[in-house]
Formats: structure tokens, C-alpha cells, sequence
């Protein structure tokens, strides 16, 4: 589907453009490219196959994966921090060898002259579930399934186009989406904090410049009891990661949030 998709990152070029606040100029998200994907490049000459990434902050987070998008290298992105018991289960789970970015050798441009995006039939990343029925599995996610999902949510939003806030860590699957969507539709990112911050979420909706954000039902909430905040800039807000409680998507619904729930489908009142 060129048409919906377009080809740019066929060539390594994502013409988009990033925010690190409301008040900052735009950034070009490839500015550093060629030099961490050849970092990359160099490790998985050194037999690497995994890139671990503990996630700090989303903007830094994003660089690198954008980079093991466009290297033979597998994005692990992980909670900063984790216990080492914790991290040693889940790095168990890798069927090969795993490198953090401290492990990483200098890299040259020679390495990875052009930097080509990974195929699609390639795993692009292993997300690790939350563990809620037993201990967290490590998922792998192919980029045909990324761009599946993003032509998913194209088909049934109808929003083929807006620009996202990123205030979802990137090591969870709904900050990681806002990242793989906006990748394959070529949507410019708000890049917000990797911890929730409802003051700094409505900042970015009153500034104008978010059109469409990723939430759950605690930071709606948390959003809505903001009683002065308008949401009359944004075009989508996605709300998923567990059951949305019938007054609250209501409450939203009659302030102007453009809800479309991601977990329960075909409610009456969605």
C-alpha cells in the first residue's frame, strides 16, 4: 500500500519532524542516525543480534531505536532500573547475544554507509508483556506487523495522519506503537516524558500541537480532572490497556475527547 504508507524509510529518511516541548523548535529525528546505526552495525559484525535499551527518557530512547530499525540489530527496550534477578530472566529469554548501549564499540561511518531500514519479514523488536498472568514473556514483533497495525488504526479511526505524543514509555507496547505508527504513516511526535505527567500531557493539548494521544483509563482520568483543560485541538485519543469504565469514556465523550476504544471493541458507547 505505497500510497498509504509512502516508501521514505525504504531509504533510511523519515521526513518528520519531533518536539521536545511546546515551546522548542523542531528537531530532525534522524540528525544522529548514521552514527548509532553504524554503532550498531559494528556490534552485530561482533556477533550481536539483541540491543538492550533500559529506557531513561523517551527522546534519547527514540534515537536508538530508530537506529536498530535501520541495523541487523533486535530492539529489547526495557524498564531503567530493573533488578538484576529481573533482568537476567528476561535477557535468558534472547536466543542470542544481547548488547547494551555501554557495550557498544565506537563505530565508523564505514560500517553502515546509508543506513537501509530493516526488512519487513525482520523482527524489529521483543517486547516483554507485563506479567499480569505469570512472568513476562518476551513477544517478538515483525515490521510487517507493525505496519499492519498501524494500516489497522488508519482503517478504523479513519485518520490516516496526526501528530503524537509520546507519554508512554517506550519499552511498553502502546509508547512503542506511537513511535512504529508515526514511523509508517510519516506523523511528526510530541516526545513527552517516559513517566506520566498530567500537567506536562495537558501543556502539550493546550499548546495546539498534539492531534492525537494514547492513554488508559487512569490518565484520562487524571486528565479529566483537570476541569479547564479543552481537548478541542486533539483528533484521536486512543484508550486501551484494559476495560474502560462505562461513565468514564461518557465523562469524556461530553468534554470533546475524540475516544476510540482500543480494548473493548463495538460498545455501544464508543
Amino acid at each position: 500500500s505505497s500510497d498509504l504508507f509512502g516508501s521514505p524509510n525504504l531509504a533510511g529518511v523519515w521526513p518528520v519532524k519531533l518536539w521536545l516541548s511546546p515551546e522548542a523548535d523542531a528537531l530532525d529525528p534522524l540528525r544522529d542516525l548514521d552514527r548509532l546505526a553504524s554503532r550498531l552495525h559494528a556490534a552485530a559484525l561482533n556477533g550481536a543480534e539483541f540491543f538492550a535499551l533500559p529506557v531513561i527518557d523517551n527522546g534519547h530512547a527514540l534515537e536508538w531505536a530508530l537506529a536498530c530499525f535501520h541495523s541487523p540489530l533486535i530492539l529489547v527496550p526495557l524498564p531503567e532500573n530493573l533488578p538484576d534477578p529481573i533482568m537476567r530472566a528476561r535477557l535468558s529469554q534472547l536466543p542470542g547475544k544481547v548488547v547494551f548501549p555501554s557495550d557498544l564499540p565506537p563505530g565508523s561511518q564505514s560500517v553502515a554507509p546509508g543506513p537501509k531500514r530493516k526488512g519487513l519479514d525482520q523482527t524489529w523488536a521483543v517486547v516483554f508483556t507485563s506479567g499480569t498472568s505469570g512472568s513476562p514473556k518476551g513477544v517478538a514483533i515483525s515490521g510487517s506487523a507493525f505496519c499492519a497495525s498501524a494500516h489497522g488504526h488508519v482503517v478504523a479511526s479513519g485518520l490516516a495522519k496526526a501528530t503524537w505524543l509520546l507519554n508512554l514509555p517506550l519499552y511498553h507496547v502502546g509508547g512503542l506503537s506511537v513511535l512504529t505508527r508515526a514511523f509508517f504513516l510519516d506523523s511528526d511526535i510530541c516526545i513527552g516524558s517516559s513517566r506520566f505527567s498530567s500537567e506536562e500531557s495537558a501543556r502539550w493539548i493546550r499548546s495546539g500541537r498534539v492531534e492525537g494521544v494514547s492513554l488508559v483509563s487512569t490518565t484520562l482520568k487524571r486528565l479529566l480532572d483537570l476541569k479547564d483543560l479543552s481537548f478541542s485541538h486533539l483528533k484521536i485519543a486512543l484508550l486501551g490497556g484494559g476495560p474502560c469504565p462505562q461513565s468514564l469514556s461518557r465523562e469524556a465523550l461530553a468534554r470533546g475527547v475524540p475516544l476510540r476504544l482500543t480494548y473493548e471493541i463495538g460498545r455501544a458507547h464508543v
